[in-house]
């Protein structure tokens, strides 16, 4: 479940702002931050660990995009209590 609601936090995020609005950079922190969700019985993706790539991503939207950041945070917390 945790798994899914990331997920479907990351695809709020694409919907409101798709991809002509980030950077390549900003591409690339999202390539990674769907690379780190996985089940917990598989391994954990090397560095950068996913609360590293979030709140990159996050410092980063905040000035833009105060709703994705918003989002972001959503994200990030959900990541924290499940203890990423």
């Amino acid at each position: 479940m945790p798994k899914q609601h990331a997920k479907n936090l990351i695809s709020e995020l694409h919907d409101k702002f798709g991809d002509d609005n980030t950077s390549s950079q900003q591409a690339d922190l999202m390539m990674r931050l769907n690379a780190h969700i996985h089940e917990l019985n598989e391994e954990d993706p090397v560095d950068p660990t996913m609360i590293d790539a979030v709140e990159l991503y996050l410092t980063e939207l905040e000035a833009d995009h105060p709703q994705g950041a918003s989002v972001v945070r959503q994200l990030l917390e959900t990541l924290k209590n499940i203890g990423i």
